[in-house]
């Protein structure tokens, strides 16, 4: 049996060290081959052109195929603010890509019966995140508010000022503000998951995020048992 080899595509550089530490912890002694590609200028791009334009999906459909073409068994997309990029390209590819949001918001119809919040500190993740949601209620037969939160100046004090204590602190407060008032809460980006632990401190409500369920949902797919 040969070794599954699963690569990830990222946007930022912070991403990989959290995924290959998550796959680590659950595939156990479990072989297998992980490979990494990071292009930081795609989310500075989408903000530049205002969306998702034709030459951004040009290069994210680019490095789809170099994944495929370097043996992969799966690819994993891990920004959510390309996900939608990956419904259009991945019937163009022989090999299963996979959205790092695919199984979370899964599970956030699921759980949400009247009211949904969707975190995010960039608009280029929050709107794409919301349209995934809506095309999963749609298909579930479930009619939820989202009540959507774009912290942007979480987004400065990470990217701009290198600060993630402050951007940590500013999201807990604007979460503190909407919590109340929700079933349940989407954390859009990856990179908010280390806020789960203060986050589950002060409310018993379901808060899903993405990491852990994406990995989860690869490791099912090649038929790798989580350990």
């Amino acid at each position: 049996m040969t070794t599954p080899i699963i690569t990830m595509i990222h946007t930022v550089f912070p991403i990989v060290d959290n995924l290959k530490a998550i796959f680590a912890k659950k595939l156990g002694n479990q072989p297998v081959i992980i490979y990494n590609i990071v292009d930081d200028s795609i989310l500075p791009r989408i903000v530049a052109a205002g969306g998702l334009s034709s030459e951004i999906i040009s290069t994210i459909y680019q490095h789809i195929s170099s994944a495929e073409k370097m043996g992969s068994d799966l690819i994993l997309v891990t920004c959510s603010s390309i996900s939608e990029v990956v419904d259009m390209v991945s019937p163009l590819v022989s090999v299963p890509v996979i959205k790092i949001d695919d199984a979370m918001t899964d599970d956030a119809v699921k759980v949400a019966v009247d009211s949904l919040g969707v975190v995010a500190t960039i608009e280029t993740t929050l709107n794409p995140t919301i349209n995934q949601l809506k095309k999963k209620m749609m298909k579930a037969g479930k009619e939820i508010n989202i009540v959507p939160l774009l912290c942007t100046n979480a987004y400065k004090a990470l990217i701009d000022e290198g600060n993630s204590k402050k951007h940590d602190l500013l999201l807990y407060k604007a979460i503190e503000e909407i919590i109340e008032d929700i079933d349940a809460i989407v954390l859009a980006q990856a990179s908010m998951a280390r806020l789960l632990p203060k986050l589950i401190k002060f409310t018993n409500k379901p808060i899903l995020t993405s990491p852990e369920s994406a990995v989860e949902k690869v490791m099912s797919l090649l038929n790798l048992g989580v350990e």
